[in-house]
């Protein structure tokens, strides 16, 4: 349980922030509010973040509070020596594991997405085509003989109506266009006959043209959304008939607003499926090709390590040669006198009888590394200082008894003369 102390007893300061009347609520700044938010979110985000030691004040308090404070983090491993051997180029690291796919939420699942309830609307799913009707010009001239006829013809058209002759009455009404073509309220009637003839292309063309001559005509709007309905144009009848009511209410217009605006809500929250479904998808094409990617990266990266072993492996070959690279002869001078060596081949019977260019030769570095590499040696025997000593070379191995001196070759096989 919380530790209950009196106001009285808590060490208030006058000017503090935070400070409390006794009998008052708690009073914040707009900032010191903000900045506690984010203080809180910062420690949800990382509760480890309580056990540093600038905030150990507020740590014990918590625990004071009966708290449950996360353990510490565990610490670090230790870095690895420097003197440990480094691991060689021919060691394979195992690959990284790949991630698993993570499913699809609970609440990502279009199963588990309820839909707003669908409503049943009769509608004309394929129109048939309609015969051309006379559309009025809002420019010709009227005469008052033209009003009063279209006056005469358009109650006769009201009375075929009401009669239920409808084909009758709209010949009526276009009669009374034809003499009166500024009339939007004519163009209303006659949408209004065609609609109830369902004839609803008709009735869009009357409802938009009426809508042209006065857009502030809320028939038009009503004659044009009713008809876009009968079509099955659910959200664009849903913007006319607002707009008529908007100009003019309606009852049977806010009761067919009631049916679409369930059907325009249903069509929302199926498209807004149909995002969220692409984006997914979307997604998913992003990481299989970074998954390609990456795999492609690791075939390449072990391809290149075993091309780099090979060619490690062939310098190691060719530097060290056949036999295992050229002898060092420095400690040659020990070695027995070898009478069989063939006329005018050097005498090797110790030290003593080495010739001493050659034996300085055999001790210069340039000379060695050459005798080990056909490309460098072909180059030295263009030199006039090393090509003398190629040549005794060449005669104390073939005075050997066939011994040579194998560096990957036999220097035999070289032209020095």
């Amino acid at each position: 349980e919380m530790d209950t102390e009196t106001p009285e007893n808590l060490p208030w300061r006058e000017n503090d922030a935070f400070a409390l009347h006794p009998m008052s609520a708690p009073s914040f700044k707009p900032a010191q509010l903000a900045a506690l938010e984010q203080f809180i979110r910062i420690v949800k985000d990382n509760p480890q973040v309580l056990h540093t030691p600038q905030l150990r004040f507020f740590k014990e308090y918590l625990e004071s509070m009966n708290a449950t404070i996360p353990s510490p983090p565990a610490p670090e491993p230790e870095p690895t020596p420097a003197h440990e051997p480094e691991v060689e180029m021919d060691t394979e690291t195992p690959p990284a594991p790949e991630p698993k796919e993570e499913p699809e939420s609970e609440s990502e699942s279009e199963s588990d997405v309820a839909l707003p309830e669908d409503v049943e609307i009769a509608f004309v799913e394929n129109p048939a085509e309609e015969p051309e009707l006379f559309m009025p010009d809002s420019e010709t001239e009227v005469t008052e003989d033209m009003i009063d006829a279209a006056i005469a013809a358009k109650a006769e058209a009201l009375e075929k109506q009401a009669a239920g002759d409808l084909g009758a009455a709209l010949e009526c009404f276009t009669r009374a266009l034809m003499n009166n073509p500024k009339s939007t309220i004519l163009l209303g009637n006659r949408g209004l006959c065609l609609l109830k003839m369902n004839r609803p292309l008709s009735a869009v063309k009357d409802g938009e043209l009426a809508i042209r001559m006065n857009p502030d005509s809320p028939k038009g709007y009503k004659i044009r959304g009713t008809a876009r309905m009968m079509l099955g144009q659910w959200e664009d009848a849903h913007r006319d008939l607002a707009q008529s009511n908007q100009l003019d209410f309606d009852e049977d217009v806010q009761e067919k607003l009631k049916l679409l605006g369930k059907k325009v809500a249903r069509i929302h929250a199926i498209q807004a499926l149909e995002r969220r479904r692409e984006q997914r998808q979307r997604v998913k094409e992003q990481k299989r090709k970074l998954k390609e990617r990456k795999a492609n990266q690791e075939k390449y990266r072990r391809m290149r390590e075993e091309e780099m072993k090979r060619e490690q492996e062939a310098r190691a070959k060719q530097s060290h040669g056949m036999p295992g690279g050229m002898p060092d002869m420095s400690g040659m001078g020990g070695m027995p006198d070898m009478g069989g060596a063939s006329e005018g081949s050097p005498n090797l019977g110790g030290m003593g009888g080495m010739d001493p260019d050659l034996m300085a030769a055999l001790n210069d570095p340039t000379f060695m590394a050459a005798l080990q590499d056909p490309t460098k040696l072909r180059e030295l025997m263009k030199d006039p200082k090393y090509a003398p000593l190629l040549a005794k070379l060449q005669q104390m191995a073939g005075g050997m008894g066939g011994m040579g001196v194998w560096v990957g070759f036999e220097i035999h096989d070289l032209d020095c003369a």
